[in-house]
């Protein structure tokens, strides 16, 4: 099903690209939205990315998680600097930040000996070090990023998340 739906995104971001006027990303981005597939190791879906200003954005994920749950972030980033400077077809920059990771599941864990249904919701605070691939021809933005995160609650705890984004701007 994720595979039916990240090829109908991306048939659908061909389609603008096709009909509209779009201008690739910058160094200026203020007021740019862009929307795609993305997460981490523990969220996989929908991904948004707003620009408040050229070095600030608010960026987040929602979608399902591998525990017959759902799960999302959502972060402020600051762009620090471009890691290539002065490339003809693309942008490179280091961005940095933190938010909120939530994650809801449920299912059937064994505690004491016997079957137990559970439902849980936990909530973390995460930083955020990342890197975006931005094209300057063409409004797409590819991100990697390391989420280290600490969750409160039952099963809480530190954990270090790897994740990423594909996002087409408008």
């Amino acid at each position: 099903m994720k595979k039916i739906i990240m090829i109908v995104l991306m048939l659908a971001m061909t389609a603008l690209y096709a009909e509209g006027d779009f201008k690739g990303l910058s160094e200026n981005n203020n007021g740019r939205f862009g929307v795609g597939l993305g997460g981490s190791s523990h969220v996989g879906g929908l991904s948004a990315k707003l620009y408040l200003s050229d070095k600030m954005a608010v960026q987040g994920a929602i979608g399902s998680t591998y525990s017959d749950g759902f799960a999302g972030n959502v972060d402020v980033v600051l762009q620090m600097t471009q890691l290539i400077k002065g490339n003809k077809d693309f942008l490179l920059p280091l961005y940095i930040g933190a938010g909120v990771d939530f994650w809801s599941w449920s299912g059937t864990t064994y505690v004491d000996g016997r079957l137990k249904d559970e439902t849980s919701f936990i909530l973390g605070a995460s930083g955020v070090v990342g890197l975006a691939l931005q094209f300057k021809e063409f409004p797409l933005e590819l991100s990697t990023e390391i989420r280290p995160t600490f969750f409160l609650g039952d099963y809480g705890g530190f954990h270090i998340y790897g994740g990423g984004a594909i996002r087409w701007f408008f």
